[in-house]
């Protein structure tokens, strides 16, 4: 996922799509899991270059109120129908998406 990280740091909707928005949920799942991944021993300490950026996108999309920005919110939707449903509504999953890769950072 590394490749495909865009100039703000996060994971585009459609990882290999480089015009389309870069997302928070797929950027902080991605995150987590590094993070993870760099503490246990099974990747080496440079992918931490990855989640600096990563992290302080998704810092970036998490508003003073504690509302998450730039979460694609069409997942029910299938992928062949390509629609782009940024912010429709508010997901939960978002936001617990987001709390994991916090406590993975905190772990």
């Amino acid at each position: 996922m590394i490749t495909y990280q865009g100039p703000k740091d996060g994971i585009r909707v459609w990882a290999d799509e480089p015009d389309g928005p870069e997302e928070v949920s797929g950027t902080a799942m991605v995150l987590g899991s590094v993070i993870e991944a760099v503490r246990r021993g099974w990747l080496p300490d440079s992918y931490r270059s990855f989640t600096d950026k990563a992290w302080a996108f998704v810092q970036i999309c998490v508003d003073e109120q504690g509302k998450v920005h730039n979460a694609y919110t069409a997942w029910a939707v299938p992928a062949e129908a390509h629609k782009l449903i940024m912010d429709h509504k508010d997901r939960p999953f978002v936001n617990g998406m987001v709390l994991s890769a916090v406590a993975e950072l905190y772990a």
